[in-house]
């Protein structure tokens, strides 16, 4: 069975105009690569804000800018469905990107298996313990 992904289903892709600061759905319209929607009032490009988008007051000016700078800064929109596979490199366990530092995450403690019994040492999750070598 394969995953289901939000975002290329047939989800409306949201957008968002900085000049008229107004939001629109476009269906369809997945691919935040491909070239920008005009916007219907003022035929500008509009900024791809991923599905989660949810637009402020059209007269709340501090917000809208600050949601300027968000989707400026970022290469991908910034408020699509987060991703459920881990990054190369995160710990098994719990997902932190520091991963695990001489086979042990500080975090949340996780080790490999032993290669005997299949179960992790009795001081694995202990927070003063040292991992075994």
């Amino acid at each position: 069975m394969g995953s289901f992904d939000l975002e290329h289903a047939r989800v409306m892709q949201h957008y968002a105009c900085f000049t008229c600061r107004k939001a629109f759905k476009v269906p369809g319209a997945y691919n935040h690569t491909a070239a920008p929607a005009p916007c219907p009032e003022c035929k500008g490009p509009m900024t791809a804000m991923g599905v989660l988008f949810r637009a402020p007051r059209r007269r709340a000016i501090k917000a809208w800018k600050k949601l300027e700078e968000l989707a400026r800064g970022s290469p991908v929109p910034p408020f699509r469905y987060p991703r459920r596979r881990r990054p190369e490199g995160a710990c098994p366990g719990c997902g932190s990107l520091t991963g695990p530092v001489d086979g042990r995450c500080p975090y949340c403690g996780y080790t490999r298996r032993a290669a005997s019994g299949g179960r992790p040492s009795p001081n694995a999750y202990q927070p003063g313990s040292e991992p075994e070598k």
